[in-house]
């Protein structure tokens, strides 16, 4: 049941980062587009979690990461959000 509400989660904020990329300013448009997908991807691996199993097994070593590549991506994602942010304030 955790595993649907994480997903929806994460769709649902990728859906809403790309709804707010026509309102945001141009420079921010291509992170929020990188973002809707990284968050979009992180919710489809949380649905093939619910249907192929933990990923703490053996043979779902993929998963475990992909889940993790996944991490990595949303770090990059506030790492360029706040050097964006920088940029504007310099």
């Amino acid at each position: 049941m955790f595993n649907i509400l994480e997903a929806a989660f994460w769709v649902g904020l990728g859906c809403a980062v790309l709804l707010l990329r026509n309102i945001k300013i141009g420079i921010y448009r291509q992170l929020a587009i990188f973002a809707f997908f990284i968050f979009l991807l992180f919710g489809v691996s949380d649905v093939l979690e619910i249907y192929v199993g933990n990923f703490f097994e053996p043979e779902m070593y993929w998963l475990l990461v992909w889940k993790v590549l996944n991490v990595i991506a949303i770090i990059g994602v506030f790492i360029w959000y706040f050097v964006l942010r920088l940029r504007r304030e310099i």
